[in-house]
């Protein structure tokens, strides 16, 4: 079984990706949902919304090392032809 220990660092990431029950704009789109009436089955929960926002965000990381990793693979791919001409 594979499991992820929370350290320090990683505790902050997922604190700092956890959508904030003091944010003004989604506590405002919350209440306008919310007088919907049935429409409103449809919203999801604030916890919800913060474990979507938090896997968002560790795709998005996920990402973007590899696009880093990718870019320094044909960086130096590119450099091992310009120096030898292949």
């Amino acid at each position: 079984m594979k499991y992820l220990s929370l350290d320090d660092d990683l505790y902050r990431y997922i604190t700092a990706c956890r959508s904030g029950v003091d944010d003004r704009i989604l506590q405002e789109l919350r209440t306008e949902t919310a007088a919907l009436g049935d429409d409103s089955r449809m919203q999801i929960s604030e916890e919800q919304g913060s474990l979507i926002r938090l896997l968002a965000a560790a795709i998005l990381r996920e990402l973007r090392e590899r696009t880093i990793r990718l870019r320094i693979v044909v960086q130096r791919s590119n450099l091992w032809s310009f120096r030898f001409g292949h």
